[in-house]
């Protein structure tokens, strides 16, 4: 007999007026069985949140899971598909309850390779060109999702869809979209604060920390948050210019170097160097950018991208021709070699009140870091905040307000260059994928109106950062 016939013979489990109210019923149970939590707590992705949805729980919780199984069922079952992937490790009871509940094929994903038997990455039977939905229970990100599609696709296996039990909405998924994967939910964060408020089940001071998490934050409302004095500068400029483009100035002489400074300085709140490739470069060039830096009111930043051992790079930072501690307001540092490097740079840093952008991402589109990379390079921001005051990445990757996320490669169309440089336009970067500032180069000082360009850069970020807000 199989359980599609054994449901049926208990109807009460599904039976209701309409959806909502299992959904209601669904949620309650959740709160009650401690599957949502208030409190503090570390996501996988390195941020915190005022509250955790753990749905592992549900697992001791068979009616209740069951239940859920068949509200993700309702929302995916007009999809023609082959078979499911659950999502390790969370979602693989979800992902089993609905294949039992349809009699539904499934595979599985394992996170590696096991190191005996058949040594399977993918467990099940599947095909190339077969279609498969995944099956995911809580989505911040989708930076899971992500991984375990790129697995399949690499076997052949078709996906354009996902479901997921709750939706933190945190993150527009983007990346997953440009996979080509829709993501359906059965739930999001405020629809279950909505039902746990109407039913009594949460205080005042509960739903106001939870709907701060989830409202949006202005650039004034978060520099009163950072304690470091540079974050903060940055973020008041922001606001008070009213802009959030940063030039990349990638030119090789010093005067078309201080041109693009006096020039469309008045649009920008950074300024981005590569000093090392100015052929003509002297300490002269130096002070006539920190000069037009006052007077432009713009953030200087080396583009440096430190990655050797700490006591190297402390004298790459302090020493040499460029003196790069001596006079850029910020750097950045990949994070491959391990916190030391990042405690040498602060070493260098401290006199002058530096700050450090790490590199949890990189726009390439072969490059190798991965979520796990990005993780550790977040949780390594955590640990040193009065040094370190953002990212440089795709999308914003952390939900704490404090960090600045810079995104390079901008321009107002889409797409990619000759060398693997991958293009996204202002308003997917800070509207959809909510970073803070967009990084434009060729986009601007090749135009044939540098001026204008800029001009236009900061209209369309500026009204993308708006539009974030209201």
């Amino acid at each position: 007999m199989s359980l599609e016939i054994n449901l049926r013979e208990n109807p009460s489990d599904f039976e209701f007026d309409n959806q909502d109210r299992l959904l209601e019923k669904v949620s309650l149970e959740l709160h009650e069985m401690g599957a949502i939590q208030f409190g503090s707590f570390k996501l996988k992705n390195g941020s915190i949140s005022p509250y955790y949805v753990d749905l592992r729980r549900a697992i001791s919780y068979p009616k209740t899971l069951s239940q859920m199984c068949y509200l993700m069922w309702q929302k995916i079952s007009n999809i023609p598909f082959d078979s499911l992937a659950g999502v390790p490790y969370a979602a693989l009871s979800l992902c089993t309850g609905i294949a039992l509940l349809k009699n539904l094929p499934m595979i599985m994903v394992r996170k590696e390779v096991k190191e005996h038997g058949t040594q399977q990455l993918i467990e099940g039977i599947y095909k190339e060109n077969d279609t498969v939905i995944l099956v995911e229970d809580v989505v911040t990100t989708g930076g899971s999702l992500i991984e375990v599609a790129k697995k399949l696709k690499e076997k052949g296996l078709i996906i354009k869809d996902a479901i997921c039990f709750v939706d933190r909405e945190e993150s527009d998924l983007s990346e997953l979209k440009e996979m080509g994967i829709k993501v359906h939910s059965v739930l999001n964060v405020s629809k279950i604060f909505s039902i746990l408020n109407h039913e009594r089940k949460l205080n005042t001071e509960t739903i106001t920390s939870s709907k701060e998490n989830l409202k949006p934050l202005s650039y004034r409302e978060r520099a009163s948050l950072t304690k470091h004095s540079l974050a903060k500068d940055l973020f008041y400029l922001m606001d008070e210019k009213k802009t959030n483009l940063a030039l990349a100035a990638d030119v090789r002489s010093k005067n078309e170097l201080l041109n693009l400074a006096e020039t469309i300085g008045p649009y920008i709140c950074v300024f981005k160097t590569h000093i090392d490739i100015v052929s003509d470069f002297d300490l002269e060039l130096i002070k006539k950018l920190q000069l037009l830096a006052e007077k432009h009111r713009f953030i200087l930043f080396e583009d440096r991208k430190f990655a050797d051992i700490g006591n190297t790079s402390l004298m790459q930072y302090e020493g040499g021709i460029f003196k790069i501690a001596s006079w850029a307001h910020l750097t950045n540092a990949h994070t491959l070699v391990g916190p030391d490097q990042i405690k040498a740079l602060r070493e260098g840093g401290k006199k002058n009140e530096r700050g450090l952008l790490l590199i949890p991402e990189l726009s390439s589109v072969q490059a190798l870091t991965d979520e796990s990379y990005a993780k550790k390079t977040i949780q390594m921001a955590e640990d040193f905040q009065d040094f370190v005051i953002g990212f440089i990445a795709r999308k914003r990757l952390t939900l704490n307000p404090k960090f600045i996320t810079m995104t390079p490669g901008v321009i107002l169309g889409e797409g990619k260059d000759a060398f693997g440089q991958q293009y996204l336009n202002p308003k997917e970067v800070i509207q959809n994928r909510k970073s803070d500032i967009i990084i434009v180069g060729r986009g601007i000082y090749q135009s044939h109106d540098p001026i204008n360009s800029a001009k236009q850069y900061r209209q369309e970020g500026w009204e993308a950062y708006q539009n974030r807000l209201f």
